[in-house]
């Protein structure tokens, strides 16, 4: 009976949630993990307290600047190799190192 009640509980896991949730309502309904009132205390009139000292300090509210400053190196995300697509010298350079060039502008001559 123990292995055919598993083998069912196995095939339907949403019996084993429905048990547990059925449980858990079931525990939160009848108040057991909910803290007991503590009886009221009976003020003596007779009894005189004094206040008690306590010491402050001000503060100001400054504004504040959030920085972060990271060290390290960057890598391209890609490196592209540049080769002329037939044999030749080049006799100048037309445009300087770094600079963004748009597709079919001459580099050289």
């Amino acid at each position: 009976m123990l292995a055919q009640l598993q083998s069912s509980l196995s095939r339907r896991p949403y019996l084993i949630a429905l048990i547990l949730v059925i449980a858990l309502l079931l525990w939160f309904a009848s108040g057991i993990g909910q803290p007991r009132e503590k009886p009221a205390r009976i003020q003596d009139s007779s009894v005189q307290t004094s206040p008690v000292r306590v010491q402050t300090q001000m503060f100001k509210a400054e504004p504040t600047v959030k920085r972060l400053t990271l060290y390290g190196m960057t890598e391209p995300a890609r490196q592209t190799v540049l080769r002329a697509q037939i044999s030749g010298e080049i006799e100048a350079l037309l445009k300087e190192k770094g600079v963004k060039v748009k597709g079919g502008s001459p580099c050289s001559d």
